[in-house]
């Protein structure tokens, strides 16, 4: 080894450590970003299935505040209801806490299935 060399292995230790730190930062962003749309898209799913169970009894009002009750209970905001005959269609908005990036959004619809009996 010659006096040229001394240290370079410290230098290329800290080169890959500072790859293997930036790597695992986007990794850990991106697993966030999957979890906060995950979570959106359950929380969707069950505040239309709970307004949409209103829905068979009631008006549109008390079914789309059914649904933002049980989306807000499930971490999310209700942004949009809408009501078509019985079904239920909504929109929910997780916020991912991630700079940069705007809240996840889900969309989901609920009533009965299409071509059954009334």
């Amino acid at each position: 080894m010659t006096a040229r060399d001394r240290g370079s292995a410290t230098v290329l230790a800290i080169g890959v450590i500072a790859v293997v730190i930036v790597v695992l930062g986007g990794a850990l962003t991106a697993a966030r970003a999957v979890r906060a749309a995950a979570r959106a898209a359950a929380a969707a799913d069950m505040a239309a299935l709970a307004g949409a169970r209103v829905l068979q009894t009631a008006a549109e009002a008390p079914a789309c505040a059914q649904a933002a009750r049980t989306a807000a209970r499930n971490g999310a905001s209700l942004v949009s209801c809408t009501v078509h005959g019985q079904d239920l269609t909504i929109r929910v908005v997780v916020d991912t806490a991630i700079p940069g990036l705007g809240p996840a959004t889900a969309r989901a619809r609920a009533g009965p299935a299409a071509g059954s009996a009334e």
